[in-house]
């Protein structure tokens, strides 16, 4: 398995353009393939719906995801309350998240 997104450190990302809402489909989807491929990547669901604008854009986690990735708590859970927020908003929040991550991912590799 391989996210919809590759090269976000961090993110395992699962995306959906369409008329129906699928969101908690996608984000269990996102869920179960880091599940199966025994990563420690936080899922997000990244959801449009078709003929709408592009900062409608919504993206789908976890709450306990969104507070690991705000630098709280890194107790995760995958049964808790799932939250939305607009993608330039998340994108905003999450930029510390996936920098710091590829930073350790390098200081681990050398």
């Amino acid at each position: 398995e391989q996210s919809d997104v590759t090269g976000v450190s961090g993110l395992w990302v699962e995306c959906r353009d369409g008329v129906a809402d699928m969101s908690r489909t996608k984000l269990e989807q996102a869920e179960g393939d880091v599940y199966r491929a025994q990563s420690s990547a936080l899922p997000i669901a990244v959801c449009h719906r078709s003929r709408s604008p592009m900062d409608s854009t919504l993206v789908y986690l976890r709450l306990s995801d969104l507070l690991v990735i705000l630098g709280g708590d890194d107790e995760r859970d995958q049964v808790g309350a799932v939250v939305s927020m607009r993608l330039v908003e998340f994108l905003e929040v999450a930029r510390g998240y996936v920098r710091q991550v590829w930073l350790d991912n390098e200081r681990q590799s050398d």
